[in-house]
């Protein structure tokens, strides 16, 4: 049975959508099914005799799918900026911190977030687990970590 031309157009238009939508829908199934349909759509337009329909679909699929990767990703890539309000720090300025005094945010399990002088930072119990809502005082800073004690009285 012959497949009208309109018919394989569609399913041109339907793979390179799956594919598309791999960007947003990660894991891998719809784009290969998008993959498919494009092969398929192109290789039913040559069998169709139709060949230049079929090199057309395939050679612009080479050439649509990084264009609109290049266009799409950049805008959907993190752009969220990492701030000290949020917890995250850079290492270099922590040295400051030596001595200062500041409130947990989260459970210390050894890990956790703490609020020091008004900013957030990631920081480490020098021993044992600290709760929420406990004063602590920063005893040292290696690298990017810091580490803190719970403040006795």
């Amino acid at each position: 049975m012959d497949l009208q031309l309109h018919v394989i157009w569609i399913l041109f238009v339907i793979g390179l959508s799956f594919v598309t939508g791999e960007l947003f829908i990660p894991g891998g199934i719809v784009g290969v099914i998008g993959g498919a349909l494009i092969f398929v759509a192109a290789g039913s337009a040559i069998y169709q005799g139709s060949t230049l329909t079929g090199v057309f679909m395939i050679v612009s699929t080479l050439i649509i799918i990084p264009a609109g990767i290049m266009i799409i990703m950049p805008r959907h890539a993190v752009k969220a900026e990492l701030s000290s309000n949020e917890g995250f720090s850079q290492g270099q300025e922590n040295h400051r911190l030596i001595g200062a005094s500041g409130l947990t945010v989260s459970p210390l399990r050894p890990m956790g977030t703490a609020e020091i002088e008004g900013e957030r930072y990631s920081v480490q119990t020098e021993h044992g687990m600290i709760d929420p809502e406990v004063q602590v005082t920063v005893t040292r800073v290696e690298g990017n970590t810091i580490f803190v004690r719970e403040e006795k009285g």
